[in-house]
């Protein structure tokens, strides 16, 4: 079953997979799956998030972790040896894109720092846009315009639609 849900105010809609969803998708046993969520649950923590009676829900990253470990076990690595080895390739969660809001003071400085950098990444385009726009316009000024085409017959004459409905219409 899977579900749409906001597990945070932080978070927008985010796609989570039960234990059902993953015993079809993988064609394993519910218990197999427990178990390999319980092997994996010093990895996968963030990532999973408790359900209506306690059910173990994975997060789309939760999942791709479940799913290297299948891939490991189905290339003949223990399951145990394959949490070994999955657990230096996911990235540190101090390295991680988003980090927990640890206190407000931390947090307000954290923003107005991107703010400030998205605005200085704002200006930066604008002025690109400003100097393309006038290479756009000087290079543009250069082209001599081109006289209109004398029609030579009759077909040359006919505007787009016209030629349209010729073809379609046999007219």
């Amino acid at each position: 079953m899977t579900v749409s849900v906001s597990i945070d105010s932080r978070y927008s809609f985010v796609t989570m997979y039960g234990v059902n969803d993953l015993t079809g998708r993988y064609g394993m046993t519910a218990n197999q799956v427990r178990d390999r969520l319980t092997l994996l649950s010093g990895v996968i923590d963030s990532h999973v998030v408790r359900g209506k009676q306690n059910a173990k829900l994975l997060t789309d990253a939760g999942l791709a972790i479940f799913d290297r470990l299948i891939q490991l076990e189905r290339d003949g690595i223990q399951a145990v040896e394959a949490v070994k080895l999955i657990a230096p390739e996911l990235p540190d969660e101090q390295n991680s894109i988003v980090k927990p809001i640890q206190n407000d003071s931390q947090s307000s400085n954290r923003t107005e720092q991107l703010i400030q950098q998205m605005a200085d990444r704002i200006a930066a385009l604008e002025s690109d846009k400003h100097y393309l726009q006038t290479k756009l316009d000087e290079a543009l000024a250069k082209v001599p315009a081109l006289p209109a085409p004398k029609p030579e017959n009759h077909q040359q004459s006919l505007n787009r639609w016209q030629a349209l409905r010729i073809v379609m219409l046999g007219r």
